[in-house]
């Protein structure tokens, strides 16, 4: 249940952000160049952010409260938008990235005080996407559930 709940909070807050483009909240995978512009490919360029889960969870018991236990999950955020050198791509991108960044981390809960974001880690490259040369964006979301057992 956790899980899907933090999927679904990170699919709405991204989908809010102006410019993001597509948003995924799993990992789309695409057999023909029709599905892959359905999916992907909005006003005429790659511009999509996909939503997976990195790794397994790692949990930890509140000392505080006998049987408590908080698993902390890892998301991985993929940003792709295509690169343009005329276009100076790599200028717009990084005003999304800033974007994407601030909202998270300027409010660090995603539903009431239970799931909070601990930790968020940004790396910047270019990556061939489906062989479209893309700026390519990997946010690493480490979010806290937060479980109180009587």
């Amino acid at each position: 249940m956790s899980v899907s709940v933090i999927r679904s909070k990170l699919n709405t807050r991204l989908s809010a952000i102006s410019a993001v483009g597509i948003v995924h909240d799993f990992k789309r995978l695409v057999m023909t160049w029709s599905d892959f512009e359905t999916k992907f490919v909005e006003s005429s360029k790659v511009n999509t952010w996909i939503i997976q889960r990195y790794n397994g969870s790692v949990y930890s018991w509140d000392q505080r409260n006998v049987g408590g236990v908080n698993p902390l999950r890892t998301f991985e955020v993929w940003g792709l938008l295509s690169l343009s050198d005329a276009d100076e791509s790599e200028k717009d991108f990084d005003d999304i990235v800033a974007a994407v960044e601030d909202d998270f981390s300027n409010n660090r809960i995603l539903d009431t005080a239970f799931y909070k974001i601990e930790a968020i880690t940004t790396s910047l490259d270019e990556y061939q996407f489906c062989g479209v040369l893309c700026n390519r964006c990997v946010l690493t979301l480490q979010i806290r559930e937060h479980k109180e057992y009587v």
